[in-house]
């Protein structure tokens, strides 16, 4: 009711994710203009703003990853672990950014627990995600031409949409080039490799 009377009188609400999304773009255009520090600021300040959005959680791993502040990525990750039931998604990057940071132990065990748990499920084109998952860890823990020969087999079986084939494409592309598993993990989710792989 108050509501109703307030907008009679003129007085306009916004929502509060409204003003969230005015602060998310003002994070991209300071990313755009190359300003690491303010976009940053930004990018908190968006995901205080609605924490219930995890479109900006993940848009800040990747802008951490992008940054190479793998151990603030890590963190992130960490959190996201103990808020989002939809956790398992991130499980791979965790993985590979920790063998990144040189805590190949911890990494290896991470994307272990992980393919053990993708090994067990039947892969079709609505559970695309967790078959590109399957299939870096194929090549990480098995061999690349493995890797490949799941995919050539999966997407004979099933009927992906486009921009699906495209990851696909992209994917058999980078295991069939002369890079290792762990350089196909890092140019996959797009972290810069170790000086030590160039």
């Amino acid at each position: 009711m108050l509501c109703l009377l307030l907008t009679f009188m003129g007085c306009k609400i916004k929502p509060v994710f409204q003003n969230c999304r005015k602060v998310y773009d003002s994070y991209i255009s300071l990313r755009m203009k190359g300003d690491k520090k303010n976009a940053l600021i930004n990018l908190n300040k968006a995901i205080d703003c609605d924490k219930e959005n995890p479109r900006y959680i993940d848009e800040k791993i990747n802008y951490l990853i992008s940054l190479e502040e793998f151990s603030e990525a890590v963190k992130q990750l960490e959190i996201l672990e103990k808020t989002n039931e939809n956790y398992f998604k991130y499980y791979p990057l965790n993985g590979i950014l920790n063998i990144r940071l040189g805590e190949t132990k911890k990494g290896d065990t991470t994307l272990k627990r992980v393919y053990n748990n993708l090994k067990s499920n039947n892969f079709n084109k609505d559970n695309y995600n967790i078959f590109i998952y399957k299939v870096l860890l194929d090549a990480y823990f098995q061999n690349k031409d493995y890797a490949i020969e799941q995919i050539l087999k999966t997407v004979k079986d099933n009927n992906f949409e486009k921009h699906h084939l495209d990851v696909i494409d992209h994917l058999h592309n980078l295991l069939k080039s002369n890079k290792s598993s762990n350089e196909v993990l890092y140019d996959f989710f797009q972290i810069s490799i170790p000086h030590r792989y160039r």
